[in-house]
């Protein structure tokens, strides 16, 4: 007997309705491209994120979240966390002097 209209059946695909919209995946071509990463770049960020937030929120997920980016992007040009802080220093005390 077969199931009512409408209703799913074990390892049956998904029935869609008729009337919801089929929307094609959106092509990385036609999206606009993210900005290069740099070092100046980066530091810049986070010593911007370090002002709105504090230093303990300068963290890589946090800062690459922030650069729309992934936290591993960010090891080519810092090596960690700590270099990063260290950076972000200089970065404060040269604009002092």
């Amino acid at each position: 007997m077969p199931p009512p209209d409408g209703e799913l059946v074990r390892n049956e695909h998904v029935r869609y309705d008729d009337s919801m919209p089929i929307i094609a995946p959106r092509s990385r071509r036609e999206r606009p491209a993210k900005p290069s990463l740099s070092r100046d770049g980066i530091i810049e960020t986070a010593v911007a994120l370090m002002r709105e937030e504090g230093l303990e929120r300068v963290t890589m997920r946090r800062l690459a979240a922030a650069l729309d980016t992934g936290p591993s992007s960010l090891y080519v040009y810092v090596r960690n966390t700590a270099e990063l802080h260290a950076a972000v220093l200089d970065e404060l005390l040269g604009s002092v002097g």
